[in-house]
């Protein structure tokens, strides 16, 4: 049930493209469309075959996962099935490689510095300042900040279920409601794979999906985040603040959003570390504050300070204890990590 097919998609589309293209258009739509399909393919091969090396890891060292897998323990698998020196070592053959196959075969060989009966034979090697249709270096960077980052993501999200815990907790009661769709939609196998029956868990509540979660019955939760205009709901907020949760997706309803408005559900999972950044990423805040003239103007300022958009502001309900006085609930473009 682990699939990283659609942070793979935005990975690509906006953190891979930009970094190996240039701006504009050559028309040549047909054959850019063909090597997208093959680099995106090989890219999710290379990152979902995280899943044979994490159960690989997992039987080398079968005590040491499990009881990190008990202990829900993210970190500390994060930090079992990291190998530094390996890790390095890929980079090194990624950068080679990157060098070999990223040569422009067509260069003049007095631009690569080559004799003519060198040129012939194919005797010299091509020297490190040859032209280039691809820098080597945005290559390992790519591998380095994302490629390596989403198969380790793989590994640990296929490990964190490898002793069983596959089933998902949503929103009802009602039947065919937004909750359930997606749920159906996204975890429920179709019945001519499915072989242990359904892995969906109805809760009355979001409190219950929450409860389902935290007490490890399921290992996702969905709940109803926006409804219509109402905007986001006051139930689900307060979740937030209370319940140490993490927010791993955000799903949309297009029946709903045709029939009542607007409506949005998340994904939450009992979770230590974010998924890697994806370039189309969104973060929640419950932002506190001292009820005073201006605090608000100065806390969104800071924001455009730093370049960052706020996509959605709603008034909330202090947190209890926090300290604040009034509070925020807003979105964010972009990851936790930016």
């Amino acid at each position: 049930s682990v699939n990283l097919n659609p942070q793979i998609l935005e990975v690509y589309l906006h953190k891979v493209l930009p970094a190996v293209t240039q701006p504009g258009d050559d028309t040549q739509h047909g054959s850019s469309v063909v090597a997208d399909v093959a680099v995106l393919q090989a890219i999710s091969k290379r990152v979902h075959y995280g899943l044979f090396v994490a159960e690989s890891k997992f039987r080398a060292k079968p005590e040491e996962y499990t009881a990190l897998i008990r202990g829900n323990d993210e970190e500390g698998i994060m930090r079992l099935l990291t190998n530094t020196a390996v890790e390095e070592r890929v980079l090194r053959r990624v950068r080679r490689k990157a060098f070999t196959f990223g040569q422009d075969i067509e260069a003049d060989e007095s631009v690569l510095g080559l004799s003519e009966a060198e040129s012939r034979c194919g005797a010299a090697e091509v020297p490190a300042s040859a032209p280039l249709k691809l820098d080597p270096e945005a290559i390992v960077r790519l591998y380095h900040d994302f490629i390596i980052p989403l198969t380790k993501e793989a590994e640990v999200a296929y490990l964190l279920q490898r002793l069983g815990n596959t089933r998902v907790a949503f929103h009802g009661p009602v039947e065919n409601g937004p909750c359930h769709r997606l749920a159906v939609r996204h975890f429920e196998p179709p019945p001519a794979t499915a072989s242990s029956g359904s892995k969906l868990i109805e809760c009355e509540s979001a409190l219950d999906v929450y409860e389902a979660v935290l007490s490890n019955r399921a290992f996702l939760g969905i709940v109803l985040l926006e409804q219509a205009d109402l905007g986001v709901l006051p139930a689900a907020k307060q979740l937030f603040a209370q319940y140490p949760l993490q927010i791993v997706a955000e799903l949309s309803d297009a029946a709903a959003d045709r029939a009542a408005g607007r409506t949005r559900c998340v994904v939450v999972c009992k979770r230590n570390a974010l998924p890697p950044p994806t370039g189309r990423d969104k973060t929640m805040l419950l932002l506190g504050l001292l009820d005073a003239p201006g605090n608000l103007a100065a806390a969104l300022t800071s924001f455009t300070t730093h370049g960052v958009n706020v996509s959605y502001i709603q008034s909330s309900a202090a947190p209890p204890g926090s300290g604040a006085q009034v509070a925020f609930f807003i979105e964010l473009a972009g990851h936790a990590r930016d």
